[in-house]
């Protein structure tokens, strides 16, 4: 994989938006299909960090960022939204879901 300048992924939209309110086009390119998986993987890890660190009023934007790059990777991988769900049934039924809250010390 050819290696990217640092930067991030941005929503489709935000190139033009940055050009239409600074009227200058902002350095980027469009990645291949191996950097935009990469890409995917991090954006989710940063929307997780913003939904992490966000005050409860933002909280429902944040997974909305969060949902739509998860979404985005399963498509870009061509996964199953029908086998995640099994797989995510089955690890409930086995280890149970996040209800209680237990918490385990280092």
């Amino acid at each position: 994989m050819q290696p990217l300048k640092p930067g991030k992924l941005v929503r489709d939209n935000i190139v033009d938006i940055i050009e239409k309110e600074t009227g200058k086009r902002p350095p980027h390119v469009v990645m291949t299909r191996e950097q935009k998986g990469w890409a995917l993987r991090r954006k989710i890890c940063e929307e997780a960090e913003e939904l992490r660190n966000a005050p409860f009023v933002e909280m429902e934007e944040e997974i909305a960022d969060v949902l739509d790059a998860l979404d985005e990777l399963v498509q870009h991988f061509n996964l199953s939204q029908a086998r995640i769900e099994e797989i995510r049934v089955a690890k409930t039924a086995k280890k149970g879901a996040f209800r209680v809250g237990d918490y385990l010390f280092d």
